[in-house]
């Protein structure tokens, strides 16, 4: 999917969400049956998750991750790439459960949280390994926003086609510019994996196994809060294509809106 939008100067925003009822993406089996995807490389030379999450934070269209199931380690981590993030407040639970079961995130959960949400709400998210519905999510910063399951589609695809019709160019800058001081340092992504590859060769040789992580408290917690209507359309502006693409058995699809 990166591919084909890297390859166009079409596109102006995607919109990732999921064709499975549970998951907005998996995170990778802690069994070690992952092992070789997670250590393949992709076009910029870096393992698969800091090449993907590297790529779609640095492209020039503004992506947006649709969340109403779980998004957990990787699937979080995917999520926190995206420019935008919109989540169901019925049934969307994020969280980075890895250092509940031994390791710590290397996708750029710890960077990308700590810019987004500060270093203590950060460190409570990460060392706590616990499940966070979307509105304390939101309250948090984790995600834009909350919307209500019903309304999550509709929201979405307004503002997606919102900002379709606006130039490829100012998207692209003022995306340029805010990645200036809010996107991590690709040695400190680079630095996190060496982390997690070490800690889990570590374990490997102690013999231990990843344990299962038990919801904590926050995830006990779901409170209501209010949406605004989605924004509506640009007077006089074109009208939009949308494609939607699946990436073979992978439970993330999108839509590219140009």
């Amino acid at each position: 999917m990166l591919d084909r939008i890297e390859a166009s100067d079409e596109p102006r925003v995607v919109v990732f969400d999921s064709d499975v009822e549970d998951f907005f993406l998996a995170h990778f089996g802690m069994s070690g049956a992952s092992t070789e995807v997670a250590r393949a490389k992709g076009p910029t030379g870096l393992r698969t998750s800091v090449d993907i999450t590297t790529r779609l934070a640095d492209s020039s269209v503004i992506s947006v991750a649709k969340i109403r199931c779980r998004a957990r380690g990787i699937g979080s981590e995917f999520a926190l790439a995206c420019d935008l993030r919109f989540a169901s407040q019925e049934k969307a639970i994020l969280g980075q459960p890895e250092v509940g079961a031994g390791v710590i995130p290397g996708g750029g959960a710890i960077e990308r949280l700590s810019s987004l949400v500060g270093r203590g709400r950060a460190l409570e998210l990460i060392i706590g390994a616990d499940d966070y519905y979307a509105t304390a999510a939101e309250r948090y910063g984790y995600v834009n926003r909350a919307v209500p399951d019903a309304e999550l589609d509709q929201y979405v695809d307004a503002l997606a086609r919102r900002i379709a019709p606006f130039g490829r160019q100012p998207i692209a800058a003022a995306k340029t510019l805010a990645n200036r001081t809010t996107l991590p340092e690709v040695r400190h992504l680079i630095e996190s994996q060496g982390k997690v590859r070490r800690d889990a060769h570590l374990a490997g040789h102690r013999g231990s196994r990843p344990r299962a992580v038990q919801p904590g408290p926050a995830a006990a917690r779901q409170p209501r809060n209010p949406v605004r209507s989605p924004p509506g359309p640009v007077a006089g502006r074109s009208s939009t294509t949308v494609t939607r693409h699946r990436n073979g058995s992978a439970t993330l699809s999108c839509e590219v809106i140009s």
